[in-house]
């Protein structure tokens, strides 16, 4: 593996551990007030704990993978020299060397890393994907709301015009 590739590859744990711890520090810190903080209507209140656990979620996710990208860091060596072993072949055209129990073994390994490493990302962007959703709800539930309410000011207001109007008020 090259500098370049090693460097880009620490870049990304660095960031990604970073983001996550921040953003995990971030939502405790959010639930942490929510507990204490009395002003915030009860509607309120729920949403955001639940983005809370939602967003923590993901951070928890994000952490994960790059603590399981460093284990890939030092796991793609020995792919590679399996790899340079049948590109060997293929450019001598010989047919492909069989891999001994070890390296079959190592392989399945590598595959089933690979593997929780893909599935932690679709994890990590269906969160993203019901964090949208759940924003989007929200702010629907809130729009209707003040709508109605206007709808009822306006009415109340055009009820008062009318009787002022009448002689009535």
């Amino acid at each position: 593996m090259g500098i370049r590739q090693i460097l880009f590859g620490v870049l990304i744990v660095v960031l990604t551990a970073a983001l996550g711890g921040y953003y995990a520090w971030r939502q405790w810190q959010m639930l942490r007030r929510l507990r204490t903080d009395a002003t915030i209507p009860d509607d309120e209140r729920l949403f955001l704990r639940n983005q809370a656990w939602r967003r923590l979620a993901g951070s928890v996710l994000m952490l994960l993978f790059a603590g399981l990208f460093v284990g890939w860091l030092f796991l793609d060596e020995s792919v590679s020299v399996i790899e340079r072993q049948g590109e060997a072949a293929r450019v001598n055209q010989e047919p492909q060397p069989e891999l001994d129990p070890a390296q079959r073994a190592f392989m399945r390994f590598s595959l089933g890393y690979v593997i929780v490493l893909l599935l932690l990302v679709l994890g990590f962007l269906g969160i993203a994907g019901y964090e949208i959703y759940a924003i989007r709800r929200y702010s629907v539930q809130h729009l209707r709301r003040i709508q109605d309410e206007r709808r009822a000011m306006i009415a109340h207001e055009t009820a008062r015009m009318r009787r002022e109007r009448d002689g009535h008020g």
